[in-house]
């Protein structure tokens, strides 16, 4: 899933929408989803007017490039940072409500989870929160953070019996995306092709 910014993106919000079947064709795997307003944003201390105005104007913009087939309900917000209230809101929107967020890959706190629940979703990799019916899944591994792949992969086979079976989260910027982490990223998909894992769009997971 790639996730950009609204107002950031110019580029992308000249685009055609020429290619809009074609995004909604490969749709089953390819999915855009929002990430923040603009760089730098931050929503932990917004109210949830803000992020929902944020969001719809993504929405818009995107879906008419896209389609709606291609926009993501499963985001990972500026900073991994989100107040209860804002994620809240965007679960109850009637049009494309967010189902579920992507947690950080490292220790630090991720959207409005309390201590308690960041320490669970780090051991379990997933936390379901009843109150607000929305999930939180931990970043697996970040490439630009790797240093040796093979040793990382290494390290997961020894879990994959145990808690990595049925999916792993990989996540990267596109600004970090040189040949040592394509390199990176050939390694793991084989890796993944070997153990059975599907490439697929991790909302169909």
């Amino acid at each position: 899933t790639e996730k950009l910014y609204y107002k950031s993106c110019n580029h992308i919000l000249k685009t055609t929408k020429k290619f809009r079947k074609e995004f909604e064709q490969e749709a089953d795997w390819l999915k855009i989803g929002f990430h923040a307003y603009s760089i730098g944003k931050r929503y932990q201390e917004s109210d949830e007017e803000e992020i929902v105005r944020d969001y719809k104007h993504f929405l818009r913009k995107y879906g008419k490039i896209a389609g709606r087939k291609s926009i993501a309900h499963i985001l990972r917000l500026e900073w991994f940072e989100g107040n209860e209230a804002s994620l809240s809101s965007l679960r109850k929107m009637k049009r494309e409500p967010v189902k579920a967020y992507l947690a950080a890959d490292d220790d630090r706190k991720s959207y409005y989870l309390s201590q308690k629940m960041n320490e669970y979703l780090r051991h379990h990799r997933v936390y379901y929160d009843e109150k607000n019916d929305i999930t939180f899944y931990r970043t697996d591994l970040r490439l630009e953070n790797v240093e040796d792949m093979e040793v990382k992969l290494k390290e997961f086979s020894g879990k994959l019996q145990k808690s990595l079976s049925d999916y792993l989260v990989v996540f990267s910027h596109e600004s970090k995306m040189g040949s040592k982490n394509v390199e990176k990223l050939i390694t793991l998909c084989r890796w993944a092709k070997e153990n059975e894992y599907i490439f697929d769009s991790f909302e169909r997971s």
